[in-house]
């Protein structure tokens, strides 16, 4: 969460390096309105700005030269090597990578738990998951304006089977129950 507060906080300028416009696998940065879930509703667009990340494939992997939706390489921030270990662009790469891969292995054990509880062998799953399409998804809610209707980010259903959310103390999400309330 440090290192997606961080990125938030830069300029307009600096984020665009790595605009998710510039991928073909739909990664990288999103600025308010960039993304819209509930376009009915609000064609607006949400008000947030993102940060897509997932599985990081060379341009060379089969998926990627197969042209399979959502699969490619990340966009990551330049690093100036002349800073060492100094470098802010270092280290926020390599936690994002690091935040990835430990959501990854948590949702993977999720999955094999799940297996059991369905009665199905624990690695029932694993076979769907050895190049999984999941994303990493740091997202930055601005305060909302005074004036208007506008809405942090509309309603959806993620896509998937499984959604891992980790959010501050802020809170704020909510969850459309069977009776229909929020």
């Amino acid at each position: 969460m440090q290192a997606a507060n961080w990125f938030f906080d830069q300029s307009e300028t600096y984020k665009r390096d790595i605009a998710i416009d510039k991928s073909p696998c739909h990664r990288g940065w999103y600025t308010i309105g960039g993304e819209i879930l509930d376009a009915e509703t609000h064609p607006e667009g949400d008000y947030k700005e993102g940060l897509k990340i997932g599985q990081d494939l060379a341009p060379s992997h089969p998926l990627v030269i197969k042209g399979l939706p959502l699969h490619g390489p990340n966009l990551w921030l330049e690093e100036d090597p002349s800073l060492g270990s100094h470098c802010p662009a270092r280290a926020f790469n390599t936690s994002l990578r690091t935040a990835y891969q430990k959501f990854s292995a948590v949702s993977s054990r999720l999955m094999q738990a799940f297996a059991l509880g369905l009665n199905l062998p624990e690695t029932y799953f694993d076979r769907y998951l050895q190049i999984p399409m999941a994303t990493l998804s740091p997202i930055y809610y601005p305060p909302l304006p005074e004036t208007g209707d506008r809405i942090s980010a509309g309603a959806h259903t993620d896509f998937g089977c499984l959604s891992l959310l980790a959010q501050d103390a802020t809170g704020g999400l909510e969850i459309l129950s069977p009776d229909a309330n929020w």
